[in-house]
């Protein structure tokens, strides 16, 4: 009996402490993924960048999209924009690449300055993790160097570190810069994430932190102070 009693208080004691690092662990996390958060929608401007990719985003969260990539082409007057090249068939929220092309026409870009990036036919939705890997394959492949990011200020850090973290899992050799798009009324109901959440913009800014952490335990992102750091060796300014 008390070698049963003396296995349960040590079973006891053991998920305590597991309970305890977990938590240590969890706090860490989110202390560096603070730090990360206020990199990423203060990111210094680099002199120029070869290619300014844009997320894709809901309808509702569209317009301050087009805006920021509107001001940002005619800072970055040699950087092509691109995009994904999803048709928006996936019924994911997105309206596809042809309805976007034509908003940024609207604004005065010039389709000379637009490239799709192909997304993979086999991919039955889009998200922000498929959408990563496809534009630094794409990156890759074009000989772009320095990348600027944009998506909407609460998308914009999970944004960030995904394409960070494919960029670090195939060692490649591409400057990430971040430019969050407007604040568009944090108070305003929005759908995001394919259209299945729909809450204010400000209440996605909790989901999307528990996101980050969930993809991290899952292994698609790198931790944050590994985001830190391969914003801290970039080469180019």
């Amino acid at each position: 009996m008390h070698c049963i009693t003396l296995v349960l208080l040590l079973l006891c004691a053991y998920r305590a402490v597991r309970t305890l690092h977990a938590a240590k662990v969890y706090r860490t996390f989110m202390e560096s993924l603070s730090e990360l958060m206020v990199r990423v929608l203060c990111d210094e401007d680099p002199k120029d960048v070869d290619a300014i990719y844009s997320f894709s985003q809901t309808l509702c969260n569209e317009e301050a999209q087009i805006k920021k990539l509107h001001e940002l082409s005619m800072k970055y007057r040699h950087a092509v924009i691109i995009y994904s090249g999803e048709d928006g068939s996936r019924s994911c929220g997105w309206a596809g690449y042809r309805r976007f092309e034509e908003r940024l026409k609207i604004t005065g870009v010039s389709s000379s300055r637009l490239s799709v990036v192909p997304f993979p036919e086999t991919e039955k939705r889009i998200n922000t993790l498929n959408e990563s890997i496809a534009v630094v394959d794409f990156c890759s492949s074009h000989a772009v160097r320095k990348l600027l990011v944009v998506a909407p200020p609460f998308h914009q850090t999970r944004c960030t570190m995904t394409i960070l973290s494919c960029v670090a899992k195939t060692m490649g050799q591409i400057d990430i810069y971040s430019a969050p798009s407007l604040a568009d009324g944090w108070q305003k109901q929005v759908y995001h994430s394919q259209g299945i959440l729909f809450g204010s913009r400000a209440s996605l800014v909790r989901a999307e932190l528990l996101r980050i952490w969930s993809y991290h335990l899952k292994g698609d992102l790198v931790s944050p102070d590994v985001a830190i750091n391969i914003l801290n060796n970039r080469r180019y300014l």
